[in-house]
């Protein structure tokens, strides 16, 4: 392995971790947070939401963040492109949550969810936004 892949995988490593722990640092005090402002009933609706919300997070890099670290060189067309692929993917998964919030809600048997997931799918947008930058 030459010494420049050597510094290139590290600093891809400290960047991956990084960004993990920073999300861990945040989710924690949100999660910390709401637990103590919401009644348990109120708190155990979010977690219902998130569980959805969650699953449909993790579709909506589907690797191109991975993909445009990995490249030897990447345009700024190719940047471009790829940022709004990740847009339009977030949103169109939020859409299918949003719609589908009717069916989660059913499933749970509480139809105080449908509102929360229809919102809360919005973060998916934002998600797909930032993959790239």
């Amino acid at each position: 392995m030459s010494d420049g892949l050597g510094r290139t995988a590290v600093r891809g490593v400290v960047w991956s971790g990084g960004g993990q722990l920073a999300r861990q640092a945040i989710q924690l005090p949100v999660s910390i947070l709401l637990a103590r402002l919401l009644v348990p009933g109120d708190f155990g609706l979010v977690g219902m939401t998130l569980v959805f919300v969650t699953l449909a997070q993790l579709l909506a890099d589907f690797g191109l963040g991975s993909a445009i670290v990995q490249a030897s060189s990447v345009t700024r067309t190719t940047l471009v492109s790829c940022f709004w692929a990740n847009v339009g993917v977030g949103v169109a998964l939020a859409s299918a949550l949003a719609l589908a919030s009717p069916a989660i809600a059913s499933f749970y048997g509480d139809e105080r969810v449908a509102p929360l997931v229809a919102a809360t799918s919005l973060v998916l947008v934002s998600s797909g936004a930032l993959t790239v930058p």
